[in-house]
C-alpha cells in the first residue's frame, strides 16, 4: 500500500504512488509520471529504433494506471510530445489489452508539414512541398489499428495550399471518411512548380478554389455538392456538381469553361495563332457551359452553349469511352463567318499564287476515333462564298471521313456537297461530289474568282477523285468530270458583236496584238444560255464543250486547266450572228498563263493563217489578172486560182479557191480597185446578182474554221 517508486536519469524520469501486488495475479494500481528528456537517447538504451517517432525529442505523460497482469488501463492520461517540428497532446483514457484502445482528445501543431512529414517516417513527397503549418484537433475512440476520429478539424496554411476538413475519419482496413473539405490557392502555376506537378497548361492557370462532402472510402469516395473553380487565368472552368471516385469514376454537374484569350493561351502551349484583321477580331474569347454527366466508360454533354469571338452556338455531346472513342454530337449555331479567320491564314502569306505543298499529310488523327457530327446553321460565310441555311453533316469511320452537305442555300439556289477523305489507305485518297442549281451566277462567280461580269441563273456539278501522300500529288492525280451553265444573263464589260465587227485591219491587230475596240465598263452583252462541259484527268481540267448563245452572238471555246502545273491555256472565239466576214466566224482569243498571271489576247497563229491566206490570194488575183489569158490562167492555178472563171475540159465551172475569197473580202476583189475609168459601173441587175453571191470572205472562213 502506498508504494512510492522513483527513476531519474539525464533520459528517463518515473514517480510511480500507489499499491503493488504479487499474491496470485500481479497487480498494480496508482498514479504514474513520465519524464522524457531525450526520446531518441532512451530508443538506443533500450535497444529500439521506431523510425515514427524520430520527430519528437521530449515526452510527459501522467496518468492514473489499473493493472492486473492481462490488461492495463489509464485513467485520466495527458500525454505531452514535443519536437522541433510538433507539439502534440493527448488527454483521455488509454487501455491496454491484446491491443491499445484510446477514448480521448488530442490536438497537434506544426510550423511546417513538409519538414514533418519525412520525420514521422513519411517518404519525402514533393507534392507535400505545397503545404504550410498543421493544426489538428479531434476525438478518438477505439483500438489504434481501427480508430475512428470523430470532430476531426484539420487545417493547413502559410504553404501554396490553404485547406481545411472538418468531419469523422475511420482508420484501418475499412477506412472511411465523412466530413466536409475547403481547398484554396492563390497560384496553380506557383503551386504546380513548388509541387513538382506535371499540369498541362499550369502557367495558364490563375486561382483554385474548391469545397465539398466527403463520404464513403478512399476506394469508393462519394464528393457532393462539389463547388470547383479556376479563375484570373487565361483557362477558367467552374463546376458545381457531383464526383465519384473509386471503380465507378463519374461526375454530374454543371461545367462552365471560360478562356478570356485563345490566341494567349496558345501561346502558353507553343502555338502562334494569325492576328486580328480588319473583317473583325478573332481568337480572343471563347466559353463552353453546360451539363455534364459521365463516366470512364462514357460521357455526355448536353444544354450546351457554347461561343467563339462572334460564333455563337447550343449543342450537345456524347462519347462512348470503351475501347476507340465514339464520339456523337450536334451543334446549332446562330451563324457561321469565318472571313476574319481566312483574312488572318492568309495574312503573313506570301503574294500571289503559292504552289501546292509536297509537306506528307498526316492523317492518323482519323485513326484514332469514330464520330458522328452535325452542324446546324443559318449561314455560312468565307471570303469567296455566302451560303444560307445549312446542315453540315460529319462521319469518321476506321479512319475515313466522309463530310455531307445535303441542301445547301447559296446565292438563291440550293446545292448539295460530298466529301470523303480516306486516311485508312497507304496513301490518303479524295473524292468530291458538288452539284448546284439555279444559284446567281454574278454572286456566285464574284465571290468565287472575284469575277462579277456575269449576270444570271447557273447550275454546275462535279465529280472529282484523287490520290496522293500531299497536297501536291492530290492535285496532280485528280480525275473526273463534270458539266456547268448560266442562263439568261448579261456579261458585263464587253460587247462581243462590235468588239467583232471592229476587227478590219488584221495587220494592225497582229502588229498590236491587243483586243480591239468594244472592250470597257460601258459596254455589255446579253446571252440566253452558256454551258460546257470538262473532263479532268491527271490533274488536268479539259473544257472540250463550251459554248455562250444569245439572240446576235455566239462564242466557243476549248482548252486546258493544268492544276497540278497551275497553267492556263484557253481558246475562245466569239462571233456575229449574221455578220460579215470575220465577224461572222469569230476572232480567236486565247487565255494563257499560270494561276497567278493569266494573259488574254488573240491568238496570234490562228490569225497568222488568215494573214497568209490574204497574201496568197492577193498575188494570185493580180498575177491571173495582170498576166491574162490562158497564161495568166495557168499561173494562177498553179498557186491555187480557182475564182470560178475557168472552165473544165468537160465544159464544167470550176469552183472558186477560198483565199481569193479572203482577198475579196478583206483586201477588196482586184477587179474592183481596176481604174474607174476603165471600167463601166455594173448595171442594176448586176449588183442584186452581186448581193444574192456569197460573200467570198465568208466562205473562205468557213472552210478555215468550219462552221456554217
Amino acid at each position: 500500500k502506498g508504494t512510492q517508486v522513483a527513476l531519474k536519469s539525464d533520459i528517463l524520469t518515473t514517480n510511480f504512488n500507489g499499491d503493488f501486488s504479487a499474491l496470485g495475479t500481479t497487480s498494480a494500481a496508482g498514479d504514474l509520471k513520465v519524464n522524457v528528456a531525450d526520446l531518441k537517447k532512451l530508443q538506443d538504451a533500450l535497444g529500439m529504433a521506431i523510425p515514427q517517432l524520430a520527430a519528437f525529442n521530449t515526452v510527459d505523460l501522467s496518468a492514473n494506471l489499473a493493472t492486473n497482469g492481462k490488461a492495463t488501463t489509464g485513467k485520466n492520461v495527458d500525454i505531452n510530445i514535443k519536437g522541433d517540428d510538433i507539439t502534440a497532446t493527448y488527454t483521455g483514457a488509454a487501455t491496454f489489452d491484446n491491443a491499445l484502445s484510446l477514448n480521448g482528445q488530442f490536438k497537434a501543431d506544426s510550423p511546417s508539414i513538409p519538414t514533418l512529414l519525412p520525420k514521422l517516417g513519411v517518404a519525402n513527397i514533393d507534392a507535400v512541398k505545397v503545404l504550410g503549418d498543421l493544426a489538428v484537433s479531434g476525438k478518438v475512440n477505439g483500438i489504434v489499428d481501427a480508430l475512428k476520429i470523430s470532430d476531426l478539424d484539420f487545417k493547413t496554411k502559410g504553404g501554396d495550399v490553404v485547406a481545411s476538413y472538418n468531419g469523422s475519419v475511420l482508420l484501418g482496413k475499412n477506412m472511411q471518411i465523412n466530413g466536409t473539405f475547403d481547398v484554396a490557392s492563390a497560384s496553380v502555376k506557383t503551386l504546380a512548380k513548388t509541387g513538382g506537378i506535371a499540369l498541362p497548361y499550369a502557367d495558364a492557370l490563375g486561382a483554385l478554389k474548391a469545397s465539398g462532402t466527403l463520404a464513403g472510402s478512399p476506394k469508393d469516395l462519394k464528393i457532393s455538392a462539389v463547388k470547383a473553380a479556376l479563375t484570373d487565368g487565361l483557362l477558367n472552368l467552374n463546376f458545381d456538381g457531383n464526383v465519384q471516385t473509386g471503380k465507378a469514376l463519374g461526375y454530374d454537374g454543371m461545367v462552365n469553361v471560360d478562356i478570356p484569350s485563345v490566341r494567349k493561351l496558345a501561346e502558353v502551349g507553343g502555338t502562334k495563332l494569325g492576328p486580328d484583321t480588319k473583317e473583325g477580331a478573332i481568337y480572343g474569347p471563347f466559353s463552353i457551359a453546360g451539363q455534364a454527366k459521365g463516366t470512364t466508360t462514357k460521357a455526355a454533354f448536353t444544354n450546351a452553349k457554347v461561343r467563339l469571338d462572334a460564333i455563337n452556338g447550343t449543342g450537345t455531346l456524347n462519347a462512348a469511352l470503351t475501347g476507340k472513342p465514339n464520339i456523337t454530337g450536334t451543334l446549332d449555331l446562330q451563324g457561321l463567318d469565318i472571313r476574319p479567320y481566312q483574312a488572318s491564314m492568309y495574312a503573313n502569306r506570301p503574294k500571289g499564287i503559292q504552289p501546292w505543298s509536297e509537306q506528307p499529310l498526316n492523317l492518323a488523327a482519323l485513326k484514332m476515333f469514330d464520330g458522328t457530327f452535325t452542324l446546324n446553321t443559318p449561314n455560312i460565310v468565307t471570303t469567296t462564298v455566302s451560303m444560307g441555311q445549312s446542315t453540315i453533316k460529319t462521319t469518321v469511320k476506321n479512319g475515313v471521313l466522309k463530310t455531307n452537305i445535303p441542301n445547301v442555300n447559296l446565292y438563291g439556289g440550293t446545292g448539295a456537297l460530298n466529301l470523303e477523305l480516306n486516311g485508312a489507305t497507304s496513301v490518303p485518297q479524295v473524292a468530291m461530289d458538288f452539284d448546284l442549281n439555279n444559284v446567281n451566277g454574278k454572286g456566285l462567280l464574284g465571290a468565287v474568282a472575284n469575277f462579277t461580269k456575269l449576270t444570271g441563273n447557273t447550275g454546275t456539278k462535279i465529280k472529282v477523285k484523287g490520290t496522293g501522300r500531299s497536297q501536291a500529288e492530290i492535285m496532280r492525280s485528280l480525275s473526273g468530270n463534270g458539266n456547268f451553265e448560266l442562263a439568261e444573263g448579261v456579261v458585263s464589260g464587253i460587247n462581243v458583236g462590235e468588239c467583232v465587227n471592229n476587227l478590219n485591219d488584221l495587220s494592225s491587230v497582229l502588229q498590236t496584238r491587243a483586243l480591239p475596240a468594244g472592250i470597257g465598263p460601258s459596254y455589255t452583252t446579253p446571252f440566253s444560255k452558256l454551258d460546257g462541259l470538262f473532263s479532268i484527268k491527271n490533274g488536268v481540267v479539259t473544257v472540250g464543250d463550251f459554248a455562250l448563245k444569245s439572240n446576235d452572238v455566239l462564242a466557243e471555246g476549248a482548252g486546258t486547266l493544268d492544276l497540278g502545273k497551275q497553267r492556263v491555256d484557253f481558246s475562245l472565239r466569239p462571233r456575229v450572228k449574221g455578220g460579215k466576214g470575220l465577224a461572222a466566224f469569230g476572232i480567236p482569243i486565247k487565255l494563257s498563263g499560270d494561276f497567278g498571271g493569266v494573259k488574254a489576247g488573240l491568238d496570234t497563229d490562228l490569225m497568222g493563217k488568215v494573214i497568209a491566206a490574204r497574201a496568197k490570194a492577193e498575188l494570185q488575183s493580180q498575177i491571173t489578172n495582170k498576166v491574162g489569158g490562158d497564161l495568166g490562167g495557168i499561173v494562177g492555178g498553179i498557186l491555187g486560182n480557182q475564182q470560178g472563171n475557168g472552165t473544165a475540159k468537160d465544159g464544167t465551172k470550176k469552183p472558186a479557191d477560198p483565199l481569193n475569197g479572203i482577198l475579196g473580202g478583206i483586201i477588196g476583189d482586184p477587179k474592183k480597185a481596176e481604174d474607174p475609168a476603165k471600167k463601166a459601173a455594173p448595171k442594176k441587175d448586176d449588183k442584186k446578182e452581186e448581193k444574192k453571191k456569197e460573200d467570198p470572205l465568208d466562205k473562205a472562213l468557213k472552210d478555215l474554221f468550219g462552221g456554217n
